[in-house]
């Protein structure tokens, strides 16, 4: 299981560099229908079809391989939190899939575009979470490196995985659009700056040292590209790697802050106070059903957009989703606090935070009410009176 989630993974960085050749040839609208294309499986490769339609049959390669590595986990893989990065990486890439198809079938609007570019950047970093975790010497490694690190040191790791996502995403903004040159600049800058905080914070730690150096040899190598880019905008190889690479670095991140946040029971029982935080939290998140609120959200999204003009604002549709999914998270708590009963009579219903006792009635019910009420001045504000009634 574990090679085959590292070919899942470099099949989603051959998707990725595929993604990024349509982009860098402007081959988005060479085949203007979808899932078909021009009607058919397989239409003549001449001119950016072959660009687009490679892309495509790659992409669904990949999420049938994902698909697979999903069933996989969840009949041989005893850690439930591999099974659930599983679980998000083929939501990710069905999402993606869907991103795909509205980004043809509405014409590169800019939002939607951007969209699937990032969500692409998260199906391999969670796949190659996941193939980590799959490693025989996981175990060894982890308990390793949570004995021997610092709470700076993750706090490192975690502020360069934010500082590459956030990097990402204005890149994406502009190769689309040609904007966010300057925030671009800057994020470079301060990407470079905290690589090397964490090469200071981990150059004792034998067991990470080597990841950081060969992420520092990969910032070095993308700011060339960089720079490369820019001055040879119509290169599609050096645009496309520039790209690439960008995606392997925040992997690489990523993989490595799963590593530094694996602690062993001793860490927990020194940290408990954050640990009782941590579940108070998450009996709140799993109050809103987010796995039903973001199947609503998909398509809240959906609708928007295809009931928006040319250009779509993002400043409505972005307070429109939080809305939305203040308005689904509340009402789901209000249906846990109303159902609490029967649901400590079931066996598929006693994990939930309230028959379990990990919150108590009143506190799920000021949090449904306040949530919801929220995500309703938040749509009646930003949008509309109608889209206010319609939640």
């Amino acid at each position: 299981m574990h090679r085959f989630a590292q070919l899942t993974a470099t099949a989603a960085f051959i998707l990725l560099i595929a993604g990024g050749l349509v982009t860098s040839t402007d081959s988005g609208l060479a085949v203007p229908d979808w899932p078909l294309s021009y009607g058919t499986l397989f239409p003549p490769m001449v001119g950016g079809i072959r660009y687009e339609h490679t892309h495509r049959v790659i992409a669904g390669i990949v999420a049938l391989m994902i698909a697979a590595l999903a069933v996989w986990l969840h009949r041989r893989e005893p850690r439930r939190w591999v099974r659930r990065l599983g679980d998000g990486a083929l939501a990710a890439v069905v999402a993606q899939a869907l991103l795909g198809g509205l980004t043809v079938l509405l014409r590169l609007p800019l939002a939607v575009s951007v969209a699937h570019a990032c969500l692409g950047q998260v199906v391999l970093c969670v796949v190659a979470c996941v193939a980590t975790a799959l490693s025989p010497r996981w175990g060894q490694r982890s308990a390793l490196v949570a004995d021997a690190v610092s709470s700076s040191v993750r706090l490192a790791a975690l502020s360069l995985v934010a500082a590459l996502a956030c990097q990402l995403m204005v890149g994406a903004v502009l190769r689309h659009s040609g904007h966010l040159l300057s925030w671009h600049l800057a994020g470079a800058a301060m990407i470079a700056c905290l690589i090397g905080w964490l090469w200071r914070q981990t150059r004792r730690v034998a067991e990470t040292r080597r990841a950081v150096h060969w992420l520092m040899v990969g910032v070095g190598a993308q700011v060339s590209l960089g720079l490369l880019a820019w001055v040879h905008r119509d290169h599609v190889l050096v645009t496309t790697a520039h790209q690439a690479l960008g995606a392997l670095l925040l992997a690489g991140a990523c993989v490595l802050l799963m590593r530094l946040k694996t602690q062993d029971s001793r860490l927990k029982r020194q940290h408990g106070r954050w640990a009782k935080l941590g579940g108070r939290l998450r009996a709140y998140w799993e109050l809103t059903k987010p796995r039903v609120t973001m199947m609503a959200l998909l398509t809240t999204a959906a609708g928007f957009l295809m009931g928006s003009t040319i250009y779509t604002d993002p400043a409505t549709l972005i307070p429109t989703l939080i809305g939305a999914w203040l308005v689904g998270g509340g009402a789901n708590a209000l249906n846990q606090w109303a159902e609490r009963d029967a649901d400590a009579l079931m066996e598929r219903t006693t994990r939930r935070p309230l028959p379990s006792g990990r919150l108590s009635p009143w506190q799920a019910l000021v949090f449904g009410v306040t949530t919801a009420t929220t995500g309703l001045a938040c749509l009646w504000w930003f949008a509309n009176a109608l889209s206010t009634w319609c939640a």
